[in-house]
C-alpha cells in the first residue's frame, strides 16, 4: 500500500480504485464521530480532538 499512497493526486482515472485513497477529513465528517457505548468521556474527546487536528481549511 506504500506505493499506493504515494502517487500524486489525479494520477488515477479509473473510479475502480478511487475509493481506497484516503479522503481529506472535513468539518461535516466530524459530525459523525460519536462516542462508544462503553467509550469514557475523556476518551471520546482525545479520539475526537485528534480526529478535528487532521480536517484541512
Amino acid at each position: 500500500m506504500t506505493w499506493f499512497k504515494g502517487l500524486e493526486d489525479d494520477s488515477i482515472d479509473s473510479s475502480h480504485f478511487t475509493t481506497r485513497k484516503r479522503q481529506p477529513k472535513t468539518m461535516a465528517s466530524l459530525s459523525n464521530i460519536l462516542q462508544g457505548k462503553d467509550e469514557s468521556l475523556r476518551d471520546y474527546i482525545e479520539r475526537f480532538t485528534r480526529e478535528a487536528i487532521e480536517v484541512k481549511g
